[in-house]
């Protein structure tokens, strides 16, 4: 028996399987060097000769018929390819998400120091009421001893002084009235200020106490400062002056017979009772103070009027 017989006709049916006749003669070496029958089919594709270009082959389908052109599109095409992100992650990554997560890590570690549950700053919640505790009273101190308060005034011995002996002037005609420069002699007490304090500016209004008729006014624009005391000596300039219809009125007459020449073997001249009133704005409080007080009835006219005056 032929050994050979079993292998020879397994390739005779490999060569009658793919078009090949039986005078062709089967070369082993024709899968490896493109020459002569070989089993399968080659088809030369376009990478593998460099600068070949590609042809158009048929390809056999599992059952023997030939693949379209149809078929070599489809397999060629590539579908386009989706997005690299999805939405639940493009929301993940935006900013008013990563704003959101921010606000609540900020509310979450808000509610934990209230809770007592963790530290801000290296401070826990009960630390940080003593803290504010601490600090209201410390504010309050410093606001008690720092803030200015309001002087108070009294009238010294002299009351009434005058400013220039060539200013006054008592007149009945046409009109009743009198009129001169002169100044009002306080103590300030500032005592009730811890710190010295500063009077930007100072007005002064002079009332007839009996009449509660104003009589003169005056004061000072410019800024004094005055050290914690209780006899501050201060001069307020005021311009005095008063107009009547007649010398009947009692404003009138109670100054002039206050100021009237004196002659001998006539009583003494009478006294004056009047009212002053300060409005003062001091450094460090916001609005403007108004302190105000009445002599009593012992105030001297600082002059005495000539013998011929009225």
């Amino acid at each position: 028996m032929n050994k050979n017989f079993g292998r020879s006709s397994d390739i005779l049916m490999g060569e009658m399987e793919h078009g090949y006749s039986h005078d062709n003669h089967f070369d082993p070496a024709a899968d490896f060097n493109n020459l002569g029958p070989r089993y399968v089919p080659f088809f030369p594709q376009a990478d593998s000769h460099p600068g070949t270009p590609a042809t158009e082959h048929t390809q056999l389908t599992h059952d023997g018929s030939e693949a379209g052109k149809d078929d070599k599109d489809g397999m060629l095409t590539v579908p386009a390819m989706g997005a690299d992100w999805h939405a639940d992650e493009l929301k993940g990554i935006s900013k008013s998400h990563r704003r959101k997560e921010a606000n609540w890590d900020r509310k979450r570690a808000a509610k934990g120091w209230f809770r007592g549950q963790r530290k801000c700053c290296g401070i826990s919640r009960k630390t940080a009421v003593f803290m504010a505790f601490g600090g209201i009273i410390s504010l309050i101190l410093l606001l008690y001893f720092l803030i200015p308060r309001t002087p108070t005034f009294t009238f010294r011995s002299t009351v009434l002084n005058l400013e220039d002996e060539d200013s006054p002037s008592f007149l009945t005609y046409p009109t009743a009235n009198f009129s001169f420069d002169g100044s009002v002699a306080v103590s300030l007490d500032t005592t009730t200020s811890w710190i010295p304090i500063t009077v930007k500016h100072l007005d002064a209004t002079v009332y007839d106490a009996v009449t509660n008729t104003k009589v003169g006014e005056g004061g000072f624009k410019k800024s004094k400062s005055y050290s914690r005391d209780n006899d501050i000596h201060v001069d307020v300039p005021v311009h005095f002056s008063y107009e009547a219809s007649d010398d009947s009125d009692p404003t009138w007459s109670d100054w002039h017979d206050a100021c009237k020449h004196q002659w001998k073997g006539q009583p003494p001249p009478t006294t004056l009772s009047i009212r002053l009133k300060l409005d003062m704005q001091i450094q460090g409080l916001t609005k403007t103070t108004t302190v105000s007080q009445s002599s009593d009835s012992d105030v001297a006219c600082p002059f005495e009027l000539s013998a011929d005056s009225p």
